[in-house]
């Protein structure tokens, strides 16, 4: 389009060819450098309330001077969008710095420019719902909040769509609907499986641990709160730190932990100091003299209340306002200063007035009359605790309570006309009620049929249901004692193989000596066949063992140390194996379990056997210890393995399930021609 305009403007500008092209030149960049000057000052505006939104949940006079900024380039540059963006920043920021007027009328002054940009609408609806929230204003929050959610596309939502879920899931929680707020909550977390966002993610957190909270469910709550925090620290989120914290404070105070409320409130103080954030600073500062209150230290309660009443200006958060005044009436009642007591409660009773909270206003009615009842005025005592107790619930407005009153007046009018007609008309009444009572006594036999049928079918469910109960019981017992059987059969086959494999390994070793004398020293044959006997007899004491393992009435260690000392001894007796053993003399018979008991014994059997079994040893050693834990130690000099090459047997696998079993640990300390050493101990000490 350019290159036609100029063909044209040249060819009629023959005469004045350089002249002219020369002016047209000049024109053309001109034009071009005021384009790039203003996309680089709406790209500078976008980049100033980017930076203002971070800093927001940082340092709010940071985010303020950010915003200013960026407020102030907008409106010279006639960027709209911009101008909406920084005075929906500052409007938070005025909410929660003694500016809530100014916050909202600058929000309502946005409507003209976003009639027709969607996008601002939504924005400038966000900002006024998180505004009214934080005012305590819930109705005109929700307003505000379900607009945005009105402006959205079935599944193409926005993240203010979340946002707006978030907030509404708080305030039905706040407003104790419990039914919503569970709505709400569904639907952000429906979104965030969508579109993850980790801001999103701590604030829902959040709002389902005030859920919880609201239901008493408390241990719920303090780990929804406390996956918020950590989330909100990992963000760097002061604003979500503050709240966070102050909501696990409030968790901490319910269940009367009142160290770790103190502790949570301190914490929030102090972030919501650095933040610059007046609401949350009034809000930990009354919640922490409430605390010193319950404990008797007035003259820091007293502090604290005045500390919060002087972080907020007056009228801008009337409810804490009237919360604090309420509170240093009950501090001043505490200590017998009437007057000033009466004082502070009036105040807190005009400002709960002017601000429509029937609950402050109805505890402060309970406060006047305490005082005025300790003031020895039991008759404005009387008035005052009258007027508490005809205080409407919050959910009645005014106009029903007029409407209720016109219709008490029209009710007496109306039975008066009617008494007026019952003297004259007494007999027609009298046969009215007379078919009234007949059809009376239709509608209840009736009645009696249909609730016999229902009692009928009831217990016919409820037999039902009791048998099918009762079948699925059995079924589970029956399962239960399968599995118990199944596994009681398998720790027995693992004992006798234990038993069985020990005594047989020995008379294995001994038949094998039995021959060679029989080749070689005829004169020991005998004595190495009645050695056999021996192991065999052995073998049936070994499976008395077993049963002796089993037997509660010997689950002690004293016991257990007697019987792994005398069955050691009595297992190398016979065998070529020089046997040494390092065992406490004084051991405490105390009570131990029969599965460390049956355990303990059955590793040390399976330790020995293996040494007489595989390791070609000449020198065998059991060392025991007790204290700091119980510690077994069996060692040998044989032959030893390499641990990389070597597969573990079925011994050394039952050795170290049997350890896992009853708590301990089992190491094996070996290599090639260096013996073998197997190390037990218990990861818990006994009770010596």
């Amino acid at each position: 389009m350019i290159a036609v305009f100029r063909t044209r403007f040249l060819h009629h500008c023959k005469s004045y060819h350089l002249l002219c092209l020369a002016f047209f030149n000049f024109f053309i960049s001109s034009a071009a450098i005021g384009n790039t000057q203003v996309n680089a000052s709406i790209r500078q505006i976008d980049s100033l309330n980017a930076a203002a939104k971070k800093a927001y949940d940082i340092s709010y006079g940071t985010a303020r001077l950010l915003a200013d900024e960026a407020k102030a380039n907008a409106i010279e540059s006639d960027y709209s969008r911009g101008r909406i963006e920084s005075t929906c920043i500052l409007s938070l920021i005025d909410v929660n710095t003694n500016k809530t007027r100014a916050a909202i009328d600058s929000l309502y002054a946005l409507f003209p420019s976003i009639k027709n940009d969607r996008s601002g609408r939504e924005l400038v609806y966000l900002t006024l719902g998180r505004c009214w929230y934080f005012q305590d204003q819930y109705d005109s929050s929700k307003s505000y909040l379900q607009r945005v959610i009105m402006l959205q596309t079935p599944g193409n939502e926005s993240i203010a769509y979340a946002y707006s879920c978030m907030m509404l899931a708080r305030i039905y929680s706040k407003m104790g609907v419990g039914n919503g707020a569970i709505e709400y909550y569904n639907k952000a977390r429906s979104f965030l499986s969508r579109q993850y966002d980790k801001e999103i993610a701590a604030w829902l957190d959040d709002a389902l641990g005030e859920i919880y909270h609201t239901q008493r469910l408390y241990d719920n709550a303090i780990q929804c709160f406390s996956r918020s925090r950590s989330n909100f620290y990992a963000l760097g989120n002061r604003n979500g730190i503050i709240s966070s914290v102050l909501h696990l404070g409030n968790v901490y105070y319910m269940q009367m932990k009142d160290d770790s409320a103190i502790h949570c409130y301190t914490q929030a103080l102090q972030t919501a100091l650095t933040l610059g954030d007046s609401t949350s600073i009034a809000i930990n500062y009354s919640n922490l003299s409430r605390i010193f209150l319950e404990h008797g230290d007035t003259k820091k309660s007293i502090e604290y209340a005045n500390r919060a009443l002087s972080a907020i200006t007056p009228g801008s958060y009337p409810l804490i306002e009237a919360g604090t005044y309420q509170q240093l009436g009950d501090i001043y009642g505490e200590l017998n200063q009437f007057g000033r007591a009466v004082e502070y409660v009036q105040k807190a009773l005009q400002t709960a007035r002017k601000a429509g909270n029937q609950v402050i206003v109805q505890d402060s009615y309970k406060s006047l009359s305490e005082l005025y009842q300790a003031m020895k005025r039991p008759e404005v005592a009387y008035q005052y605790l009258l007027a508490a107790y005809h205080i409407k619930d919050s959910s009645q407005s005014a106009r029903f309570s007029k409407q209720l009153a016109e219709m008490e007046i029209r009710y007496e009018t109306e039975k008066k006309v009617a008494e007026i007609k019952i003297l004259k008309q007494q007999k027609l009444i009298d046969n009215l009620t007379l078919r009234q009572q007949q059809k009376r006594l239709a509608k209840q036999e009736l009645f009696l049929v249909l609730f016999a049928m229902m009692a009928i079918a009831i217990v016919v469910a409820l037999y039902f249901y009791v048998q099918r109960r009762r079948l699925a019981e059995q079924m589970r017992q029956n399962e239960v004692i399968r599995q118990t059987t199944d596994a009681e059969r398998l720790r027995i086959a693992k004992d006798i193989h234990d038993e069985l494999g020990s005594g047989l390994s020995k008379i294995k070793l001994l038949a094998d000596i039995a021959l060679y004398d029989s080749n070689e020293k005829k004169s020991d044959f005998k004595q190495t066949v009645q050695t056999v006997s021996h192991t065999s007899s052995a073998l049936i004491e070994n499976m008395r063992d077993l049963v002796w393992a089993m037997n509660p009435d010997n689950s002690n260690l004293e016991n257990l140390i007697a019987r792994m000392r005398e069955y050691s001894d009595e297992y190398f007796e016979d065998l070529p194996i020089e046997f040494t053993m390092d065992i406490p003399e004084d051991v405490p018979a105390i009570p131990i379990s029969k599965e460390l008991n049956r355990n303990v014994f059955m590793i040390l059997k399976e330790a020995l056997q293996n040494i007489v079994k595989h390791s070609s040893a000449t020198v065998a050693t059991l060392r025991i210890e007790l204290r700091p834990k119980f510690k077994m130690e069996i060692s040998d000099n044989g032959e030893g393995y390499n641990v990389n090459t070597k597969h573990e047997g079925n011994g050394l696998t039952n050795m170290k399930t049997r350890s896992k079993t009853i708590g301990g640990q089992l190491y094996i300390e070996t290599a090639q021609q260096k013996g073998v050493k197997l190390i037990f101990e218990l990861d818990n000490a006994l009770p010596l």
